[in-house]
C-alpha cells in the first residue's frame, strides 16, 4: 500500500510513477518536479508545462486542451513509466515500489508486469509486426470470393436466364467461424479500448469490426480469458502464440483489477533524483577504476569518464560531472559547488598515487595513464568539471516540448547568450595550469529527450548520443575558456623548450604547459600582468586555439 504523508492538512506525494486505482477505474501518473518552476505555488501555478493545469486535466473529455497536447501528456506518462521500469529492472534498490498481478508470458519465465506493461507490449507488437499481420490477414481472406459449386448445385435451384442457369445465392468458401481472424479481432479490440479509454497512441491498420462498449466490458470481466483459452489450441506459429499471450495477459490483469475491490497496480519511485542520476550515468558515464568514482574520503562521483584533453586531443583526462534534479530555475547550493571541486582534487591526487605506486596492485596497469602533470613546466592539465540539470523549456513556440532534441546548452550565460564563468576556484588568479585552479561549468539538457532515449533501451542510439555529447561537453568548455583566456604557442625549437622554461620558470609558473614538443601559454584577458607578458614574450608567441 502506498503511503502519502499528511502535513498541516496537505497530502504530499513523494512519488513519481504510475498507479491504477480501482475506486476510479483509471490510471494516475505522478510527474517529476522538473515540471515545476522555482517559487510556484497553488494548483497549476509554477508549472513549466504552463498550459497543462492538473485541475483542468482531470477529465480529458471536458478539458480544452488540443489533441496534440493530450498526446504529449500521454507520451510523457509512458516515458516516465518506462524509465522507472528499466531502472527497477537494472538496479537492486528499495526506492522503487511495485505491485502487479500478471505475467506477459509465464511459460517463458518473463518477469511480472503491470496493466501498463501489457498495454505497451501490445502497442509495440502492433508497431513491429505489420508484415506478419498483413500476411496472415491476406491468407485468411484468400478464399473468401471463390464459389463452392458443389454445395451451390446440391442445395439451390437455379433460375433460368436465357439459355443459362443462374444461381442467386452461390455458396463461397468462407468458414462460419475463423479462429485466426477472431484473434486479430480481439487484438484490435484491445488496442481500440486502450486508445479510447487511456489515450495511448496505437495503430489500427485493418478494417475489422472491433468489439466495443458493454460487450468489451464483458471481455474485461473474465470472458476475454475464457474465450482465448477456448481458441488457444488453434495457434502453432511463434508470432501467433506471442500475440495470444499478450492478449491473455491484458485480460488477466484487467479481470483481477475489475474483480477485486482492493486490487492495486503501481510502479513508483520515491527518490526520483536517484533515478535521474542513473539515467544520466547510463547515457554519458563509463565504468572506471573504483577509486576514481568511489573515492577514499567516502564521496561518490555521479558521472566520470576519460575523454580527450582540452589542451592536447591525443591525450585523455577524466571528465567529472554531477547531475542535478531540481525545479526549473533553482540555483546550485554552495555545498554542491565545493563538493564538486573536491571530486576533481581527489581524482588528480589518485593519479599521482598511482604514478608513485601507492594505489596498490589494482592500479599498476594505469601507471603513466592520464598524466595530469607536465614534468617540464610542472603545470597541470585542465580537469573538465560540470553540472548537468534537467530542464523542460517554457515560453517557446510550437514544438517546444520535444522528445527528439537534447537541447544541451550552457546554463550560465550573459544577455547575449555567451557562456559565463560563474564558478572558479584558484590560489593564483592568472594560473590556468595550476593544480589549485579549478573551473566548474553548468549545462541544461532536455529532460524529455533523456527519458525517451533511456526508455527506448536502444543501445546503438545511446552509444551515438554518448559519443556526441562527450564531444559537445568538450567543445562547450573550450568555448568558455577561450572567452576568458588568450592561448599562445611559443615558437621555439623542441630542444630549447626545457632551457627556456628553466630560465623563466618563476614568471611563467602555472601559465604554461608542455606536450609533444609544444609549449602553450594561457593568459587571462582581464589580468593586469597579461599585457606586460604579451609584450615581453611577443617575439616567441603564436596564437593557439584549443578547438
Amino acid at each position: 500500500m502506498l503511503d502519502f504523508p499528511n502535513k498541516h492538512g496537505e497530502i504530499r506525494l513523494p512519488y513519481v510513477g504510475y498507479c491504477f486505482y480501482r475506486e476510479i477505474n483509471d490510471c494516475i501518473f505522478f510527474l517529476p518536479k522538473v515540471v515545476l518552476s522555482e517559487g510556484g505555488s497553488g494548483a497549476g501555478r509554477g508549472l513549466v508545462l504552463d498550459r497543462y493545469d492538473p485541475v483542468k486535466l482531470l477529465d480529458f473529455g471536458k478539458s480544452n486542451v488540443t489533441a496534440s497536447d493530450k498526446q504529449f501528456i500521454q507520451q510523457f506518462a509512458i516515458w516516465i513509466y518506462r524509465t522507472i521500469s528499466i531502472f527497477y529492472r537494472n538496479t537492486n534498490t528499495s526506492i522503487v515500489s511495485r505491485h502487479s498481478y500478471v505475467n506477459i508470458d509465464a511459460s517463458a519465465g518473463k518477469a511480472e508486469c503491470s496493466l501498463i506493461d501489457s498495454i505497451l507490449s501490445l502497442a509495440r507488437f502492433a508497431r513491429d509486426n505489420r508484415n506478419f499481420v498483413m500476411f496472415e490477414v491476406k491468407n485468411i481472406h484468400s478464399g473468401y470470393n471463390r464459389v463452392n459449386w458443389k454445395k451451390t448445385v446440391n442445395h439451390q435451384l437455379p433460375v433460368k436466364q436465357g439459355k443459362s442457369p443462374v444461381y442467386i445465392n452461390p455458396v463461397n468458401k468462407r468458414k462460419q467461424i475463423d479462429f485466426d481472424e477472431e484473434l486479430f479481432v480481439i487484438f484490435y479490440s484491445i488496442l481500440n479500448y486502450v486508445h479510447s479509454e487511456y489515450g495511448f497512441p496505437v495503430e489500427i491498420n485493418y478494417n475489422y469490426e472491433v468489439i466495443k462498449n458493454a460487450e468489451f466490458r464483458h471481455y474485461l470481466k473474465g470472458y476475454g480469458k475464457r474465450r482465448l483459452r477456448q481458441i488457444k489450441y488453434k495457434y502453432f506459429t511463434d508470432k501467433a502464440l506471442e500475440l495470444w499471450h499478450l492478449c491473455y495477459s491484458f485480460f488477466d490483469c484487467s479481470d483481477r483489477l475489475y474483480s477485486s475491490h482492493t486490487a492495486e497496480d503501481y510502479l513508483v519511485a520515491k527518490d526520483f533524483n536517484i533515478v535521474f542520476e542513473a539515467i544520466v550515468d547510463a547515457l554519458i558515464g563509463e565504468e572506471v577504476p573504483s577509486g576514481f568514482k568511489f573515492q577514499n574520503d567516502g564521496k561518490i562521483v555521479d558521472h566520470i569518464y576519460p575523454y580527450n584533453s582540452l589542451v592536447c586531443p591525443e591525450r585523455q583526462v577524466y571528465y567529472i560531472a554531477d547531475s542535478k534534479y531540481y525545479k526549473v530555475g533553482a540555483s546550485l547550493g554552495q555545498e554542491a559547488v565545493y563538493k564538486q571541486y573536491t571530486y576533481a582534487k581527489n581524482v588528480i591526487q589518485l593519479t599521482f598515487d598511482i604514478l608513485h605506486g601507492k594505489g596498490g596492485d589494482d592500479y599498476k596497469k594505469l601507471r603513466g595513464f592520464l598524466p595530469y602533470r607536465d614534468d617540464v613546466t610542472e603545470g597541470y592539465d585542465i580537469t573538465p568539471n560540470f553540472f548537468i540539470s534537467a530542464k523542460i523549456e517554457s515560453g517557446a513556440s510550437r514544438g517546444r516540448y520535444s522528445y527528439a532534441a537534447d537541447n544541451l546548452r550552457p546554463h550560465d550565460v550573459d544577455n547575449e547568450g555567451n557562456p559565463v564563468m560563474k564558478h572558479l576556484a584558484y590560489h593564483f588568479e592568472n594560473r590556468l595550469f595550476d593544480r589549485d585552479t579549478l573551473i566548474l561549468s553548468h549545462y541544461d539538457i532536455n529532460f524529455l529527450y533523456l527519458i525517451a532515449l533511456y526508455g527506448r533501451s536502444n543501445r546503438m542510439e545511446q552509444t551515438a548520443f554518448r559519443n556526441h555529447v562527450r564531444d559537445v561537453f568538450r567543445s562547450y568548455v573550450i568555448t568558455l575558456l577561450e572567452r576568458y583566456y588568450d592561448f599562445y604557442r611559443f615558437n621555439i625549437h623542441p630542444e630549447e623548450v626545457e632551457p627556456f622554461v628553466n630560465a623563466h620558470f618563476r614568471e611563467l609558473s602555472g601559465k604554461i604547459f608542455h606536450f609533444d614538443g609544444n609549449l602553450i601559454m594561457a593568459l587571462r584577458r582581464d589580468a593586469i600582468e597579461s599585457e606586460s607578458l604579451r609584450h615581453k614574450y611577443g617575439e616567441y608567441l603564436l596564437e593557439y586555439s584549443l578547438s
